[in-house]
């Protein structure tokens, strides 16, 4: 078997790390990070890493933010929506409830809904880049991987250091069968995180499976 059927054989559908089907409930502990990170980031691929240094504009967001966020972490992802879009009702300019709003729905599986909400923050704010890995983690679950490694590049072109971003691009590299930069990715993601993460142990399982694949090579091509 060569590289490309092990590796397609090891990832399945392609939801195995793309936070569609059964990842959107495998990794549901926060990995802290203060060099990267606000709050949180899941590895399924969602955005819900408040960018750092974004601040809320409203004081008279503060408890409603805090609750819509317990609602969310709960997975009452219908009451988080409902407080976020109350918000937004109020204060259109409350970037960071606009962004949470795009991931709760998200976590719907309201893609067409949750990029609607993104893009418009990007039109807002601009600088609120991490709405773009957003958009490629909804790019990636609806497999369009060429999309989503072009959001998530964007990320990386003014994050370097977004592990979150790094990530999501080297799963698409490897949908994609580009897996010496999938690899390298995937190695970023592992530098950047500490090794017990859950995404860290996920980036180190793909690279593994990378490096077994290359040996299954080497033995196919001496046996030839």
């Amino acid at each position: 078997m060569g590289i490309t059927a092990a590796l397609l054989k090891w990832s399945g559908s392609s939801d195995e790390s793309t936070g569609a089907g059964s990842d959107f409930r495998r990794f549901t502990s926060a990995i802290k990070d203060s060099k990267y990170m606000g709050s949180e980031i899941r590895s399924d691929g969602s955005s819900s890493v408040r960018e750092a240094g974004a601040v809320i504009r409203h004081a008279e967001n503060n408890q409603r933010l805090a609750d819509a966020g317990k609602f969310a972490s709960r997975e009452d992802y219908s009451k988080a929506e409902s407080l976020y879009r109350e918000i937004l009702k109020a204060t259109p300019d409350e970037a960071i409830a606009r962004h949470e709003l795009g991931t709760v729905l998200f976590f719907q599986r309201r893609y067409d809904e949750s990029r609607i909400v993104y893009e418009e923050l990007l039109r807002q704010d601009p600088k609120f880049i991490n709405a773009q890995n957003g958009l490629g983690a909804i790019s990636r679950v609806q497999r369009r991987y060429f999309d989503a490694i072009e959001h998530y590049s964007l990320v990386i072109e003014s994050k370097p250091n977004s592990a979150l971003a790094h990530y999501g691009r080297g799963v698409s590299y490897f949908h994609i069968q580009k897996f010496k930069e999938a690899e390298a990715d995937l190695r970023r993601t592992k530098d950047l995180l500490p090794k017990e993460s859950d995404m860290s142990i996920e980036a180190r399982a793909f690279i593994e499976k990378i490096e077994a694949s290359k040996g299954q090579i080497e033995v196919d091509a001496s046996e030839r």
